[in-house]
């Protein structure tokens, strides 16, 4: 069995428990990480042995040879991340609701249906 490639867009507190935990697993491979803080790029870089980080989240979800997307940044910036690994047809997992409401992440889910039937 070939391994889940992940990328994580936001790396701050949350976004380091994701990535220790993807670290626990055998069957996973962190490919990538984004955060708009280039140092914290550099230490979780570091820190998990992380080959490609991005200052730009949509450089992550443009990458082809990502199977999911872990969204962690701060619940107010949830959206826009989860929509670009939609768009790029990436699997992406985010782990709370959007401040918005629960109608947020409903019209974000649908976005890649509609794609993929036209």
């Amino acid at each position: 069995m070939s391994k889940v490639r992940v990328g994580v867009i936001g790396v701050g507190a949350f976004g380091e428990v994701h990535l220790a935990a993807y670290k626990t697993l055998h069957d996973v491979e962190i490919v990538a990480i984004s955060d708009t803080s280039e140092s914290r790029l550099r230490e979780m870089a570091a820190k998990f042995d992380v080959k490609h980080c991005y200052a730009d989240y949509n450089e992550l979800c443009a990458r082809k040879d990502i199977d999911l997307v872990s969204v962690v940044t701060p619940e107010a910036h949830h959206l826009a991340p989860v929509l670009a690994a939609f768009g790029q047809e990436s699997i992406s997992f985010w782990k709370s609701p959007s401040p918005h409401g629960w109608r947020t992440p409903r019209k974000s889910w649908r976005r890649p249906r509609r794609r993929a039937c036209s």
